[in-house]
């Protein structure tokens, strides 16, 4: 198999079965074509995971996230900062980064509140620090490249989220098998 660069429409069948197993696993059709335009439009790579579905919806992960600020030339990581209760409770994140805006380096920082997001996952349990982390840098990234990153969330966000699946677009998986060159 070989592995997605920056042309994910020229997937073969193979690669496309192989997204549905894994990646995308229980993804009907039309959620399988909605998840390889989000994957093809953003030029998200789901064989490295930095995307993938779920019931609740197409997720980026942090690496995804970075690499579509990445690819502007305008990105720069900035600090992460913590901040704790009179008992030494987590109480939120702040997570800055940094964009470069007609020859200037602007910083912008966004928080992430443990009671607003923290999850139930044994992850969230054992490293609430880096996942809070994430919540603050996706929303940082979000907010500094939104014509980039508008509408992705990633699964920090979503753990706690209650909302139902978005209804999929009717684009059939022969429409983007047909568009990938097969």
């Amino acid at each position: 198999m070989t592995a997605i660069v920056k042309t994910p429409a020229e997937w073969t069948r193979e690669q496309i079965d192989t997204i549905k197993q894994t990646v995308a696993r229980g993804a009907n059709d039309a959620q399988l074509a909605l998840f390889l335009e989000v994957c093809r439009s953003r030029s998200l790579d789901p064989f490295t995971k930095q995307v993938y579905y779920t019931p609740q919806g197409i997720i980026v992960s942090i690496d995804g996230f970075r690499a579509i600020a990445e690819r502007t030339g305008c990105y720069a990581p900035g600090p992460t900062r913590y901040e704790y209760d009179d008992q030494k409770g987590l109480v939120a994140a702040h997570v800055t980064v940094r964009k470069l805006v007609a020859g200037t380096w602007f910083d912008l920082e966004e928080s992430a509140r443990y009671e607003e997001y923290r999850g139930t996952s044994p992850i969230w349990k054992s490293k609430p620090h880096v996942m809070l982390a994430k919540c603050a840098e996706s929303r940082a990234l979000r907010r500094a490249f939104s014509s980039d990153l508008s509408g992705l969330y990633s699964p920090e966000e979503m753990d706690q989220r209650e909302e139902q699946t978005p209804a999929p677009r009717t684009v059939t998986v022969e429409a983007e098998i047909g568009r990938a060159h097969v």
